[in-house]
């Protein structure tokens, strides 16, 4: 049984009920089914009887027959490489489909990074590790880097202009979140039938970043919490709907917040906890960041409670401050890279470096040995990879992790 189906989009009621359940705020079959009889029932003014025959109604269309587990083996079983072989491994074989990924970290960190790549990866064959899939790329902040991924096309050694084109990577840019649930909810269903007509079925959804769409000035009141609350529901949904019924991977870029002393201490530091009660704040270390971070600051990802039990994988990148010799050709000049690489610019000496490419003659000046910024990529929950970390590096061919400082 799936809670994300339509109500609009269901056979079993009749236009008077869709109706009615639409004037009342009902969107979702979830939003039906996970409130009481009498609620529903107060809400729609009817009787219990006739909200409980609604709910038999519902329940019997999004209801499906028993399966053998033969039947389901290879059900959520497609998987593409992120294009790193540590990174599919800390992942648990690449980023799966059917599921809602997130991908979270402080400016900087990465994250935009790693979602490029992704686009581009989907596309390879299946024998190179690919679905041989198309992406779709929502932008909230700025325009999608194309020069970044014309970057990685050339320097990444699994991808090239040969297997990968920008005409299978689709952007958009949105600035609302009623906005960002018309596309979830139009376009990309439509933009799937699309790529599957041309062979090239939409296999990624990129959403950079969920977490500016509900930035608030200041301090937001109950009635703006709440409508948030609406609102992520309304986008996780959506999301779970998309990835169920497509087929398709969706990675959802998200901020982090600080979190100030006493926020997020540990047993002893808080009354309430001592006396047995569970407070978020004290919980939310284990869902809501890495178990230990190099940042000087703890950092939470940001937007609650409400989306952590929405996602079914939480990625968290960090920026270690820590620097590694690099043996590597550099090039003249900052290279091309992301939004956030470019907003980091000014903070870091040497970040990033090209790759060992010979034969580009003057392009390159010999640098036999240079430091390079350490980033730390933390698995904090997954269903399908335990808690564990790595780091990495990021150069113009893309995302690189060093193995030898795993950690399980």
């Amino acid at each position: 049984m799936t809670l994300d189906f339509i109500i609009s989009d269901l056979h079993s009621l009749t236009p008077e009920e869709k109706s009615k359940l639409a004037g009342s705020g009902f969107k979702f079959v979830a939003d039906v089914l996970l409130q009481s009889t009498d609620e529903v029932a107060r809400k729609l003014r009817l009787g219990k009887n006739e909200v409980e025959k609604m709910f038999d109604s519902i329940s019997a269309e999004i209801l499906s027959p028993p399966e053998t587990v033969a039947a389901m083996r290879s059900l959520g079983s497609e998987s593409f490489t992120a294009g790193d072989e540590g990174l599919d491994d800390l992942l648990g074989s690449g980023i799966k489909t059917g599921v809602v990924w997130e991908i979270t970290g402080e400016s900087a960190s990465g994250k935009t990074q790693l979602a490029l790549q992704l686009c581009l990866t989907v596309q390879l064959s299946p024998d190179l590790g690919g679905l041989g899939g198309s992406s779709c790329y929502i932008a909230s902040g700025s325009a999608i880097a194309t020069q970044r991924l014309e970057e990685l096309m050339r320097e990444h050694p699994r991808v090239s202009s040969d297997s990968c084109s920008l005409d299978n990577v689709h952007a958009c840019l949105v600035d609302n979140t009623k906005a960002l649930a018309y596309y979830l909810r139009e376009e990309v269903p439509s933009l799937a039938e699309q790529c599957a007509a041309s062979e090239k079925p939409l296999k990624l959804l990129v959403i950079d970043s969920l977490g500016s769409l509900f930035q608030w000035a200041g301090r937001a009141d109950t009635r703006q919490l709440v409508d948030r609350a609406k609102a992520l529901g309304e986008v996780a949904s959506l999301l779970h709907h998309l990835v169920l019924s497509l087929h398709l991977a969706a990675v959802v870029i998200n901020d982090v917040t600080a979190v100030f002393d006493g926020e997020g201490g540990v047993s002893g530091s808080n009354p309430a906890f001592d006396h047995h009660e569970l407070i978020y704040k004290e919980q939310a270390r284990w869902f809501n960041r890495p178990d230990d971070t190099f940042l000087d600051e703890k950092k939470d990802a940001s937007l609650g409670l409400v989306w952590a039990n929405q996602i079914n994988a939480r990625i968290f990148l960090t920026r270690t401050g820590r620097m590694k010799e690099w043996v590597e050709a550099v090039a003249e000049g900052e290279p091309v890279g992301g939004e956030e690489e470019e907003r980091s610019s000014k903070r870091r000496r040497v970040d990033e470096v090209h790759p060992d490419l010979s034969g580009h003659g003057s392009a390159l000046k010999s640098s036999p040995r240079t430091s390079i910024l350490l980033r730390r990529i933390d698995v904090v929950f997954s269903g399908f990879s335990p808690a564990q970390s790595m780091d990495f590096v990021i150069t113009r061919a893309g995302l690189q992790t060093i193995r030898s400082n795993n950690r399980r």
